[in-house]
């Protein structure tokens, strides 16, 4: 029990560091998407996930945040899943994706919700 003290206390600690991005390798096929978040009210947190994998995070974005991926991505679309995280306090809140893919398409789609939202989002 006394080994895990060390790891209950480092997982148990706020964060002091400040906002950071976290961006994974793509792989080796991979194709650039352009992708532009808006908030109506600002998270505590984003993510993204990519066929299983983080490809994206923040902690404390801005109102809107703009950035590209590279990604294993087909011509017919694909599929980006989201974890928001929105103070328990916050009202009912929206984000819009605005993705571009390979191919130039503007593609838009928006997830409302209060508290912890996590949804899969399709971009055909």
């Amino acid at each position: 029990m006394l080994l895990l003290t060390p790891l209950l206390w480092r997982m148990t600690q706020a964060e002091s560091h400040p906002p950071k991005t976290v961006e994974v390798k793509p792989p080796i096929d991979a194709q650039k998407i352009q992708l532009v978040i808006t908030f109506t009210s600002a998270p505590e947190r984003v993510s993204i996930v990519h066929l299983g994998q983080a490809v994206w995070s923040k902690h404390a974005p801005e109102s809107q945040e703009e950035f590209s991926l590279k990604l294993p991505w087909p011509r017919e679309g694909g599929e980006l899943k989201f974890k928001v995280e929105w103070a328990d306090e916050t009202p009912l809140s929206a984000m819009r994706v605005q993705l571009t893919d390979p191919a130039d398409n503007e593609i838009e789609r928006s997830l409302w919700g209060k508290g912890t939202v996590e949804r899969v989002l399709n971009f055909p």
